[in-house]
């Protein structure tokens, strides 16, 4: 379950920092949580968390922060859980697959974000 939601969170956080896609999105905790992810401008980040209820999505918390900032943090978790997965051995799952190609897109653009800064 956290492998699945990292990688869609990587993925959503790389859409918006490499400007492919105005806003992007990842469900979580079987879908009642939902995180909208976009860009105030170029270099900062907004994410709303929304909790979905039967009368519709409601606003939990709203922050921004430096881009750079929120994929660092992103990326930290991630290799976290990388290195938690290799030392339980398990590597060639396709979901731990999908996640280190998104820490590895991640960790492009952030070093294209800090080297650009």
């Amino acid at each position: 379950m956290v492998i699945p939601f990292l990688t869609a969170w990587l993925k959503a956080i790389a859409t918006v920092g490499k400007e492919l896609a105005p806003k992007s999105e990842a469900w979580f905790m079987d879908g009642p949580f939902l995180v909208k992810l976009s860009l105030l401008n170029r270099t900062t980040a907004v994410m709303k968390g929304f909790r979905d209820a039967n009368s519709g999505l409601i606003l939990e918390a709203s922050s921004s922060l430096p881009l750079h900032e929120l994929l660092a943090a992103a990326l930290a978790t991630g290799r976290t859980v990388e290195a938690l997965c290799e030392e339980k051995g398990w590597r060639g799952d396709r979901d731990i697959l999908l996640m280190k190609r998104a820490l590895s897109e991640c960790q492009q653009l952030l070093d294209a974000k800090v080297g650009n800064a």
